[in-house]
């Protein structure tokens, strides 16, 4: 069974008796990504106060948090490259689970999603949709293309906020997951 969200997991249980050497990351100094308004909902409580006790860790490990602003970059690059890597990526991953994989493709996966509305569709399958309209070989070019692109301002956009002083960034919750 999975924990809920609020519970930690065996590992970090096991991990809550460690003891940072109080001097461990003297003079590391570490990015603190100024959270992003998400507009519509509020952070859940629960992530926050984790990445609060992360912060107050590394503090106490001696990091220097800098607080830093990522540039504001354009998502349809990023789009453009999820759609085409995400119908081969989920199409690998259910082949890898072989025969006892409820569905093969996600192709499938969006057939079942779209009989099943009400348990499946809570959120829309909107990009599901896209990526398996994607025709890989008529838009392989595009694809690259904005791939290119997309690396390019994702890697000039960290290390502007690195500078030439911070080791690394500390996202709050999954917000760093669009500069990955």
């Amino acid at each position: 069974a999975v924990p809920p969200p609020h519970a930690p997991s065996p590992p970090l249980r096991r991990l809550a008796g460690l003891v940072l050497d109080p001097a461990a990351l003297a003079g590391v100094h570490l990015g603190l990504v100024a959270s992003q308004p998400t507009g519509d909902q509020e952070p859940d409580p629960h992530q926050v106060a984790c990445h609060e006790q992360a912060l107050a860790a590394l503090a106490t490990g001696g990091a220097e948090l800098v607080t830093v602003t990522m540039p504001a970059i354009g998502h349809d690059d990023e789009m453009t490259v999820l759609h085409y890597e995400f119908g081969p990526g989920v199409d690998g991953y259910l082949a890898a689970l072989g025969s006892g994989a409820p569905r093969r493709s996600l192709a499938d996966i969006q057939a079942w999603n779209r009989a099943h509305p009400d348990a499946a569709l809570k959120f829309g399958q909107v990009h599901v949709d896209t990526a398996v309209a994607v025709d890989h070989e008529r838009d392989e070019d595009a694809y690259r293309q904005a791939r290119e692109r997309d690396l390019r301002a994702t890697t000039d956009g960290m290390l502007a906020a690195l500078g030439d002083d911070l080791e690394c960034l500390v996202f709050p919750r999954a917000e760093g997951a669009t500069w990955a």
